[in-house]
């Protein structure tokens, strides 16, 4: 099903500027039609607050007449197809266009989405020219968007387009967590972090984060370093939701070299971890991380563990490797310079 609204009056299609009032309800259920299988607890997120701005809309709108920064973050262009025989135009493909939160003067593009039956028909090289030539007459310096590396039609078209690859994040899945022998790395002390390690936690997750990753998704101090009230609130959080998160940290001497943190789940679908190591000390703590985190998994329920490395961390996609986790897909990020 075509994804439709009335627009009296007007019977052909083509690209236009995304309007938020008129479009955001119709553009969230079209990503959710094309990114259905592909969607990670972030892009959930985003996808609901997407849906919740277009409930809410007549009733903040003017908000983003008055701001432009929120307006902007909205942009984007749709392509709208007539319906035979009726005065009605459907979209059938977006291209979202916003600032990078982590980079002044770069933009990314995201949501590229068509429907399945106007696929092929050259209708996403035309909605991400259109988005190019914008950000360009804005005075952007350049653009980044992700893609999968096995969407290999989609990459194809972005190479085409001038852009390169960068960077990205592996996915890898453990079927089920199982104890691991106890392995301890020589010349480092693992415990769990205090929230007087805060500092050093959110130092270790910037420094080991790939740059363009901290352009599209910014490393939130909150995360790593909260105040004892913030600390007490992710708790409650935490176990409305029924997860409980771990933080483990591999000291060298004073310094934090690598950091884990577990999100163990009470109910599905799966456990998630990710690593953080400092350059200097990748393939010395990984392991031994790692194993500490299947131990503390040996109490939880038997479900199937997510673990996310980044593609400049070979020594951790190793190690996950060696646990008996399984690589899934790839999430690439690309780059293109406007000047």
């Amino acid at each position: 099903m075509v994804l439709t609204f009335v627009s009296e009056g007007e019977e052909r299609g083509g690209v236009r500027e995304v309007d938020p009032g008129r479009d955001l309800g119709v553009v969230a259920g079209l990503i959710a039609l094309g990114f259905s299988t592909e969607m990670d607890d972030r892009a959930a997120a985003s996808l609901r607050e997407m849906r919740r701005l277009a409930r809410l809309w007549p009733w903040i709108g003017w908000l983003a007449e008055a701001d432009p920064i929120l307006r902007e973050s909205l942009g984007g262009f749709i392509w709208e197809e007539p319906v035979p025989g009726k005065r009605t135009l459907q979209v059938v493909a977006n291209v979202s266009l916003t600032p990078a939160p982590g980079a002044r003067g770069w933009s990314i593009i995201c949501n590229v989405v068509t429907h399945p039956e106007y696929q092929r028909l050259g209708i996403a090289r035309q909605l991400t020219v259109a988005a190019i030539e914008a950000a360009r007459e804005r005075g952007a310096e350049g653009i980044l968007l992700q893609v999968y590396d096995a969407n290999e039609p989609a990459r194809r078209l972005y190479s085409q387009l001038g852009f390169r690859d960068v960077t990205g994040e592996i996915d890898l899945q453990l079927e089920r967590a199982t104890p691991a022998p106890a392995d301890e790395a020589a010349g480092y002390a693992i415990r769990r972090l205090r929230l007087s390690d805060g500092k050093m936690a959110l130092d270790l997750a910037r420094s080991a984060t790939p740059e363009p990753l901290q352009w599209m998704v910014p490393v939130r101090p909150v995360e790593y370093q909260p105040d004892a009230l913030t600390a007490a609130e992710a708790w409650l959080s935490d176990w409305m939701a029924g997860r409980h998160t771990h933080r483990l940290g591999a000291f060298r001497g004073e310094s934090l070299a690598g950091m884990l943190t577990l999100r163990a789940v009470r109910s599905g679908p799966a456990h998630r971890l990710g690593l953080f190591v400092d350059e200097r000390d990748r393939g010395h703590v990984e392991h031994a991380l790692l194993g500490r985190a299947l131990q503390i998994l040996a109490g939880k329920p038997n479900l199937p563990v997510w673990a996310t490395a980044f593609q400049d961390h070979p020594e951790a996609v190793d190690a996950l490797n060696r646990m008996g986790f399984r690589e899934r897909r790839t999430l690439l990020v690309m780059r293109k310079a406007l000047r």
